[in-house]
């Protein structure tokens, strides 16, 4: 399960998409997302709770479901309308190759911040194991990336205590091995040279391939969720 604040984020990572701002909807948030494609109000009561519990309660399972319930489906219409965009200029790129390039500087990784998430994560799952915790609370993914991400990689507790923008208690009583496992991994980065150029190329590729195979080809859209099918054919009748 997941925090309903990270939505938008997990959108442009997973699904590879930067697409709102190209787009140029008025905001970048999930909650404006579900009102503007799909009409429908987002619901953010448990936005906020402890998703550690366990078993977690029936109100919570239900309010994840419906939390991603249409993120699919947000996906393809987007993807659909970035193709039937024209390009801005005669050398520049179409729109969907732009999110895509985009969405790589927000989310991509070259070789020795892989190497550094990886030795993280390692890290990190094996103290929740232990600990019974939560991974995004040992240390959250945007706490996480966040180090990978630095261009001025930390090498000293000192400095990855600056970098840190909040305190997280498994890793305030772990910074000197935060620091050999963040060392460790930056001389082992040459392992992840080729996932980072396949990660960087496929990107733009997968986008570049999407625009050829639907040029001339009729755009088919997205099977609509069932509960919307409902409210659309009720408004219809």
């Amino acid at each position: 399960m997941h925090g309903a604040d990270r939505d938008i984020v997990w959108l442009q990572r997973d699904f590879g998409i930067y697409a709102s701002r190209v787009l140029k909807l008025e905001r970048n948030s999930l909650e404006h997302l579900l009102q503007h494609f799909c009409g429908v109000t987002a619901n953010k009561e448990y936005q906020n709770a402890d998703w550690r519990l366990r078993p977690l309660p029936d109100e919570m399972l239900g309010y994840a479901r419906e939390d991603t319930h249409y993120l699919l489906y947000i996906y393809d219409l987007m993807r659909i309308e970035l193709l039937s965009m024209p390009k801005e200029g005669e050398h520049l790129d179409a729109p969907l190759v732009e999110v895509y390039k985009r969405s790589f500087d927000v989310a991509g990784f070259n070789a020795e911040q892989l190497a550094i998430v990886a030795g993280l994560c390692e890290w990190r799952d094996n103290i929740a194991r232990v600990e019974d915790e939560s991974t995004g609370y040992v240390l959250p993914n945007k706490t996480l990336l966040e180090i990978g991400r630095n261009f001025n990689m930390p090498i000293t507790a000192h400095k990855l205590r600056r970098l840190l923008k909040s305190k997280h208690p498994y890793v305030e009583r772990n910074l000197g091995v935060l620091v050999s496992i963040i060392r460790q991994s930056m001389q082992n980065a040459v392992a992840f040279e080729a996932a980072a150029q396949q990660l960087k190329m496929g990107r733009t590729l997968n986008a570049k391939e999407q625009i050829a195979s639907n040029e001339g080809a009729k755009v088919l859209h997205p099977e609509v969720p069932t509960d919307l099918k409902i409210a659309n054919d009720g408004k219809k009748s």
